[in-house]
Protein backbone atom coordinates (compact mmCIF):
# COMPACT_ATOMS: atom_id res chain seq x y z
CA UNK A 1 0.00 0.00 0.00
CA UNK A 2 2.95 2.76 0.88
CA UNK A 3 4.24 2.09 -2.77
CA UNK A 4 0.71 3.09 -4.30
CA UNK A 5 0.63 6.15 -1.99
CA UNK A 6 4.34 7.04 -3.16
CA UNK A 7 3.52 6.78 -6.61
CA UNK A 8 0.16 8.65 -6.26
CA UNK A 9 2.45 11.30 -4.53
CA UNK A 10 4.94 11.31 -6.96
CA UNK A 11 2.17 11.88 -9.81
CA UNK A 12 0.62 14.79 -8.36
CA UNK A 13 4.21 16.28 -7.76
CA UNK A 14 5.20 15.72 -10.81
CA UNK A 15 2.56 17.16 -12.28
CA UNK A 16 3.00 20.52 -10.69
CA UNK A 17 6.82 20.50 -10.86
CA UNK A 18 5.98 19.95 -15.06
CA UNK A 19 3.97 23.44 -14.94
CA UNK A 20 6.53 25.26 -13.17
CA UNK A 21 9.83 24.20 -14.35
CA UNK A 22 8.94 22.17 -17.63
CA UNK A 23 9.26 18.30 -18.75
CA UNK A 24 12.67 17.80 -17.78
CA UNK A 25 14.95 16.36 -15.69
CA UNK A 26 14.98 19.25 -12.83
CA UNK A 27 11.22 18.61 -12.66
CA UNK A 28 11.33 14.95 -12.40
CA UNK A 29 14.46 15.70 -9.37
CA UNK A 30 12.08 17.96 -7.34
CA UNK A 31 9.21 15.88 -7.74
CA UNK A 32 11.45 12.76 -6.31
CA UNK A 33 12.21 15.29 -3.66
CA UNK A 34 9.45 16.46 -2.50
CA UNK A 35 7.87 12.62 -1.90
CA UNK A 36 11.03 12.08 -0.25
CA UNK A 37 10.93 14.50 1.81
CA UNK A 38 6.73 14.01 2.37
CA UNK A 39 7.59 10.11 3.37
CA UNK A 40 10.00 11.41 5.90
CA UNK A 41 7.56 12.99 8.07
CA UNK A 42 5.03 10.40 7.37
CA UNK A 43 7.51 8.22 9.23
CA UNK A 44 8.39 10.71 11.76
CA UNK A 45 4.83 10.91 12.64
CA UNK A 46 4.37 6.96 13.33
CA UNK A 47 7.68 6.67 15.12
CA UNK A 48 6.50 9.02 17.96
Amino acid sequence: MSLLKSAVKYSAAKSVTDKAFGKGATSTLVAASLVKKSNDRGRKKRQK
